[in-house]
């Protein structure tokens, strides 16, 4: 088993872990402290992830197709919840 499957198995087992890694990078991506994720926050998510993993830039089309997947409620805001729905569902994709 890779380090990563590692690390994402230990998260999805255990929720208090879980749900400190998801409020921390939350709180990192929420750079007005707002509690809420934006589309610039969320598009700067997407490009840091992109630049890290040496994948294309995301364009404005598919940072707001993302963004739009992620904000169940339509708000045109992401919520702590819809990210923490969000992060696990990324994490399972790693399994």
């Amino acid at each position: 088993m890779s380090k990563l499957n590692k690390t994402v198995n230990e998260l999805l087992k255990d929720e208090n872990q879980f749900e400190i890694t998801v409020k921390n990078a939350f709180m990192s991506l929420d750079n007005n402290e707002n509690k809420l994720l934006d589309f610039n926050e969320v598009e700067g998510l997407l490009i840091s992830f992109s630049k890290q993993n040496n994948l294309p830039k995301p364009t404005k089309k598919e940072t707001q197709n993302a963004f739009n997947i992620i904000d169940t409620n339509k708000d045109g805001k992401i919520n702590f919840d819809e990210f923490k729905i969000f992060f696990k569902k990324y994490l399972l994709t790693l399994k």
